[in-house]
């Protein structure tokens, strides 16, 4: 009967062999899917007190001033220039499809491109990418050295007119900024917000910027231009 118990033997360990086998696929498309799904975009998005606080961080450190004023003229000293206002779109940007013409597609391709990869995680910018593929309304007031316009009546401005009209209308200011609705990182310890700042048609730029919070405030981590005109 040693034959048979021999033969039950080598039966078992092929049925276990065979299931083995069998379960390391199974076992790799489980990591692929639990890789996938942390991989995946799934934004935070920063509640308005969050966001006055981040991007009230972002404009003490950027301190955008405008179009500089021009040169005195001979043997005269340069007059000290008051602060100006910058004015805040009311809405976020949007960074959807280029087909739709109030969404710039080029700033997209910007954030995700693998130059950042280095600046924060791939997700945490594909994040800020998907939180912001359409228009939102802010509430941006209370920001020190802002006021807070609707973006259609900033548009209509410049469509109708250019940046004289703006400057008439907006007399003492440094032009206008545009910003993305904020995204952080599931502990909400990490914040990423794009800052599109306009004061002429050679004067602006696009930055993003990686905060850091602080107990209940917020500090600059990182920063870069990602145009300039």
């Amino acid at each position: 009967m040693r034959w048979m118990r021999i033969a039950k033997l080598s039966a078992a360990l092929a049925v276990l062999a065979t299931v083995a086998i069998g379960a390391l696929p199974a076992l790799h498309w489980v990591k692929t899917e639990l890789r996938s799904r942390a991989e995946r975009p799934d934004p935070v998005i920063a509640t308005p007190d969050e966001t006055r606080a981040i991007l009230g961080v972002v404009l003490e450190r950027m301190k955008f001033v405008g179009v500089p004023p021009p040169p005195p003229g001979p043997g005269r000293s340069p007059h000290p220039q008051p602060e100006r206002i910058l004015i805040l779109a009311d809405q976020s940007l949007c960074f959807g499809e280029a087909r739709r013409p109030d969404c710039v597609s080029q700033s997209a391709e910007r954030l995700l491109s693998p130059e950042l990869d280095t600046f924060a995680r791939r997700k945490l910018h594909a994040e800020l990418v998907a939180a912001n593929q359409a228009r939102r309304q802010l509430d941006l007031s209370g920001i020190p050295g802002t006021q807070v316009v609707r973006s259609s009546e900033i548009q209509r401005i410049l469509a109708d007119g250019w940046w004289d009209d703006f400057y008439e209308r907006h007399p003492g200011t440094s032009g206008f900024a545009q910003i993305s609705q904020p995204v952080l990182t599931r502990d909400r310890k990490r914040a990423l917000i794009y800052v599109a700042h306009h004061c002429d048609g050679l004067c602006g730029t696009g930055t993003i910027h990686l905060l850091v919070r602080a107990g209940s405030s917020w500090r600059v981590a990182k920063e870069k231009i990602l145009w300039i005109s």
